[in-house]
């Protein structure tokens, strides 16, 4: 066994410990961030809070809850539409929150027997959540009730895709589903090679999804067909990215590939930080990749985030960050935005300038 899988195995186990642990009295279990941006805001879950802040500053908002709970610890990345955002925690529940109101609770959903460890899907009037008790929920948004329940056969730690009225439920169980986004109804079922923890992503009426069989799978939307699978050096754990017809994902090995979305031929691939593992799916601008390494910079034991030419993966620039970097950049208003774990500091977002790489501005929550 490679050193990257041992690591990555050793991950995956400390993370079961700690999305089946009780969360009670005193110290909470700890998580990395969940960060999305919507506008002019960036949202960040982590431990026992949510924090807004604004994108130009950096300059907090408000946060959820006000003080910190410690029967509460956030991981997934909040879903933010309209005035509307929805986020899980370890505690089991769902939160709708009002934007406009500073965070102000608008329901609680309390259904789940496990912990929410995938992001939420807002779609119209509906929600869908992910959770460790191996179901998706899917919610009225206005009121959190419940509409229906799938379940998969073991926990779902991806936000599912939708498109054209199907939800793409990526699952621990080595299935990729495909459900009626309106009932719930199975529409198909197809077994792949190994657990799914990314978001799959849709090109051409075709789903693109790694698996943790050192495999990258394209499958037919329609009816779950295999398309094509294209070997990698490792597991595939976040979804690919697309752009323009072009696949972009790194595995648990440390390597980041550019790949044909419609053969999945690999045109190149890279290994920007050695064996340090690529989790988070990269972000794109401007004929650049942004690609979070989890630990490296050379000799440093923080987190890097690489700028490589999108064409040929070349190296632009490179920018240690004082802390692991698992969650994936955001792209937006010229800023990368990323959120170490365990920074120095205690810094939780940073903003970097997509053309350098300088730090505009970081925010570390108050102690």
């Amino acid at each position: 066994m490679t050193r990257s899988k041992f690591l990555t195995l050793a991950t995956l186990a400390a993370l079961a410990l700690v999305v089946t642990a009780c969360v009670g009295g005193g110290s909470a279990p700890t998580s990395w961030p969940g960060l999305s941006v919507s506008g002019d805001n960036v949202y960040v879950a982590f431990n026992q809070q949510v924090h807004a802040l604004n994108l130009a500053n950096g300059q907090e908002l408000w946060s959820f809850p006000a003080q910190r709970d410690t029967k509460i610890t956030f991981y997934a990345e909040p879903a933010v539409a309209g005035d509307l955002m929805v986020v899980g925690g370890y505690n089991k529940l769902v939160y709708g929150l009002s934007v406009p109101d500073k965070g102000l609770p608008r329901w609680t959903f309390s259904d789940a027997t496990d912990h929410i460890v995938g992001g939420p899907l807002i779609d119209g009037k509906m929600v869908f959540i992910p959770s460790a008790d191996y179901n998706l929920y899917a919610l009225d948004a206005g009121t959190g009730e419940k509409r229906w329940t799938f379940a998969a056969k073991q926990a779902i730690w991806a936000t599912p895709l939708i498109d054209n009225g199907r939800l793409y439920v990526p699952s621990l169980d080595h299935h990729l589903y495909a459900l009626d986004a309106a009932t719930g109804k199975l529409i198909w079922d197809r077994e792949l090679g190994g657990a799914l923890a990314g978001t799959p992503a849709l090109f051409d009426g075709t789903l693109i999804v790694g698996a943790f069989d050192d495999k990258l799978y394209a499958v037919n939307a329609a009816d779950g067909a295999i398309k094509w699978s294209q070997p990698t050096e490792g597991w595939v754990w976040s979804g690919p990215l697309v752009v323009d017809g072009t696949l972009y994902f790194g595995d648990l090995e440390g390597w980041l590939y550019s790949a044909n979305a419609a053969t999945g031929s690999v045109k190149w691939k890279v290994r920007p930080d050695g064996q340090h593992a690529l989790r988070a799916t990269p972000a794109f601008a401007d004929g650049t990749l942004f690609v979070a390494a989890q630990i490296g910079c050379e000799a440093a034991q923080y987190g890097c985030l690489y700028a490589l030419k999108a064409a040929d993966g070349s190296e632009v620039w490179k920018k240690e960050v004082g802390g692991q970097l698992v969650t994936a950049p955001i792209v937006a208003n010229g800023l990368v935005i990323v959120a170490p774990y365990g920074a120095k500091d205690n810094i939780l977002v940073a903003a970097l300038d997509a053309a350098t790489g300088n730090q505009r501005w970081s925010f570390a929550p108050p102690k």
